[in-house]
């Protein structure tokens, strides 16, 4: 089960219910099928945040607040352009850009892993 998002909060921030709108799904466990899905967006956005910025919910800059967001946004990104991962000739996954936003206020994606953070080596640059 989706650690930071439910189907409530989905419906609260849209207005769509995910039970209905995923009712048509390909599963062959269609009573979990809103639980999947969720659990996918969460994966796929803290597997972004983890392998491009090496943020995790441990990390000092994680916000469970603006993660939440930028999952909602991703859920949305998903229903208007489906799993790019699967639908995408290169097979590359996109993060929506409005999840990104969330990320970012929250200052989860400040600082690249391979980049350099500063001439005298500190983590934000001074």
């Amino acid at each position: 089960m989706a650690t930071y998002i439910t189907k409530d909060d989905y419906f609260s921030f849209s207005g769509i219910d995910l039970e209905i709108e995923l009712r048509k799904g390909n599963t062959d466990n269609p009573s979990k099928a809103v639980d999947i899905f969720l659990q996918r967006v969460e994966d796929f956005c803290l597997d972004y945040l983890h392998q491009n910025y090496r943020i995790t919910p441990t990390s000092d800059e994680w916000d469970a607040v603006y993660f939440k967001k930028g999952a909602l946004h991703q859920i949305d990104y998903i229903r208007l352009h489906g799993e790019l991962s699967i639908d995408a000739a290169n097979g590359m996954a996109t993060l929506a850009p409005n999840a990104f936003t969330q990320f970012q206020l929250a200052g989860m994606t400040n600082i690249a892993p391979n980049r350099p953070t500063s001439y005298w080596g500190g983590r934000y640059g001074y």
